[in-house]
């Protein structure tokens, strides 16, 4: 959102530009928790390139008090301010938050905060400001990795939202309209929600809940009574309709950022549909000329796994397919007259197409 708000210009800086400090060594974290962070299990490991995450499978079952889990997560998110560069000074002129992911700097934010401009800053919950590079950006998932070089990081706890129940409370901190670590909280609709205001490919799962998100939230995180990052805070429908992707979709969209500086879709070359009477994923359709049908995947055969991930529904399969890298090959497991077949397939990109 552009902005020009007074507080903006003593957050960021306008009128007192400052050199940027230069990366330190790392230092000591042993005093970033104010509290102590309990551990959920059963957790999945996503091991990759930005490092390891443990991300909890488990739901929290603490009573709905947040002091806790906001202390834990605060040092963690920082604020936002995109502009441009007038008479050698910082003007802001877009705003949002962002989520510290590892020592080394790298933030996760949304796209539409920051997208514009080429100038952006971001302020520690310590007070420092900090000049951000852009790492990679993917505009369709509005999202946009960022590197600073951040002190005190404290890491975090993550969670999958598919644990969420209809009901269960959770909060959001951010920066909305500028104003640093401001908390807000809210009970969870759906943990597995497609964003209406986003395209009919949309590969994302939302969690959507009453949380109430102001312009400067987009990029914070959502997270429970146990201090776990559930999702990252998108976008507000209206008034207590909200948004928030998946954390460990975010993340694994962010390693791609990190590698490649975009997030460049796998291409198969089907279409599915569910089968009402078992609920199994069939084939649909099998693009001309595509991978599929280079491998010899038909329409009718029951899709039952992608590279070994048992498939949940359409959504599930696209998301499992863009994730697969163009060059690589996966396996994919089919049903026909009750044989199970394996096919070996070459995924392509076609960023016109995400399935």
């Amino acid at each position: 959102m552009r902005v020009g708000l007074s507080l903006l210009f003593a957050l960021f800086g306008i009128g007192c530009e400052a050199p940027m400090p230069t990366p330190s060594k790392a230092t000591d974290t042993s005093k970033a928790l104010p509290t102590e962070r309990p551990v959920a299990r059963p957790v999945v490991t996503r091991e990759g390139i930005l490092g390891r995450f443990e991300i909890s499978t488990e739901r929290c079952t603490k009573p709905n008090q947040f002091e806790d889990a906001a202390a834990s997560i605060t040092a963690s998110v920082v604020s936002i301010a995109a502009g441009r560069m007038e008479a050698g000074l910082f003007e802001p002129l877009s705003i949002g938050s962002g989520i510290i992911l590892t020592e080394s700097g790298f933030i996760l934010a949304s796209y539409h905060t920051v997208g514009e401009f080429e100038e952006i800053r971001v302020r520690q919950t310590n007070g420092r400001l900090l000049k951000a590079e852009w790492n990679g950006e993917d505009r369709a998932s509005d999202l946009v990795l960022l590197k600073a070089p951040v002190e005190n990081f404290a890491s975090l706890q993550f969670a999958t939202p598919t644990a969420l129940r209809p009901g269960q409370w959770v909060a959001a901190i951010g920066s909305p309209l500028g104003v640093p670590s401001a908390l807000t909280a809210g009970i969870v609709s759906s943990s597995d929600y497609l964003n209406p205001s986003k395209d009919e490919d949309e590969l994302l799962n939302y969690v959507h809940s009453n949380v109430i998100l102001h312009p400067g939230n987009s990029g914070g995180p959502l997270f429970d009574a146990c201090g776990r990052v559930l999702a990252m805070n998108q976008s507000m429908l209206a008034a207590g309709i909200s948004f928030s992707v998946h954390i460990d979709q975010a993340i694994a969209i962010a390693e791609r950022l990190y590698a490649d500086g975009e997030f460049e879709r796998g291409y198969l070359g089907v279409s599915v549909k569910r089968v009402v009477s078992t609920g199994e994923m069939m084939i649909d359709v099998v693009a001309e000329k595509s991978p599929a049908a280079a491998a010899g995947l038909k329409p009718g055969q029951i899709i039952t796994h992608f590279n070994s991930i048992n498939i949940r529904d359409e959504r599930h399969l696209r998301w499992l397919i863009a994730l697969s890298e163009p060059g690589e090959n996966a396996e994919v497991s089919v049903k026909q007259a009750e044989i199970l077949l394996k096919k070996t397939v070459a995924i392509e990109s076609d960023e016109s197409r995400v399935r």
